[in-house]
């Protein structure tokens, strides 16, 4: 893995009432947005963000963006931002990450003015932080602002929709601590998560945006199904 600078040890422990402690004994550091990209070839490791990265001008591919090579690492942002993402080709999954797995752990990473515009009718998924979401992986402490533009699928064929949310489009997993100002035109919309099945949402917050649907919307969850939330704000 000779494209990233350092390999540095750190320890973190993650609390909260809904899970157990996850440590995490050492991670690779990002510098670069090459070494950004190179993380699609290590789905499985840790990673770290030494320093703000700037996407400007620059075209972007997911990360993990099928169900077969998602990430299932841990990324921590280390409180640094990710911005002037943009998406314009059509992609199934949207976000820095495509598809997450059921051990991944997004932390501390902020995303500013990302941008996915797409006309293609056809179902997708899309959100700042990840697309699609399995179950059992964490989204902590993660922020958004930007646009997500999907085409409306014109009949009711649900296996067609988009669905976008201002986090993820649809998942499984815990979304912890939150937010999102994310401007969403999408099928199926939540300012957090577009459609959520099995999941945790505490404390997170949708504010100084707007969302757009012509099937099924909410401020914080479109669709959802046999999950919980509590704590939130919009």
């Amino acid at each position: 893995m000779n494209s990233f600078k350092s390999k540095i040890m750190f320890a973190m422990i993650i609390t909260c009432a809904l899970c157990l402690p996850l440590i995490i004994s050492a991670s690779y550091a990002i510098y670069t947005i090459e070494e950004l990209s190179n993380i699609r070839l290590f789905p499985n490791d840790n990673f770290i963000l030494m320093n703000d990265l700037d996407f400007k001008g620059i075209s972007y591919t997911p990360i993990g963006a099928t169900m077969t090579n998602y990430f299932n690492g841990t990324f921590d942002g280390n409180n640094h931002t990710i911005k002037n993402i943009s998406i314009n080709d059509y992609h199934l999954y949207n976000g820095i990450f495509g598809v997450v797995g059921p051990e991944e752990s997004i932390l501390n990473l902020n995303v500013e003015n990302f941008k996915k515009k797409d006309d293609t009718l056809d179902v997708s998924y899309t959100g700042g932080i990840a697309g699609f979401a399995f179950y059992g992986g964490i989204i902590n402490n993660c922020h958004t602002s930007g646009s997500i533009e999907s085409a409306y699928y014109p009949t009711d064929e649900y296996y067609f929709y988009s669905y976008s949310g201002g986090i993820v489009g649809k998942g499984y997993n815990y979304i912890l601590n939150c937010s999102s100002s994310m401007n969403i035109t999408s099928d199926v919309v939540g300012g957090i998560i577009g459609s959520a099945s099995n999941y945790t949402i505490n404390n997170c917050l949708y504010s100084n945006a707007t969302i757009n649907s012509n099937k099924v919307a909410g401020g914080i969850v479109g669709q959802i199904i046999n999950s919980t939330y509590y704590d939130f704000y919009v």
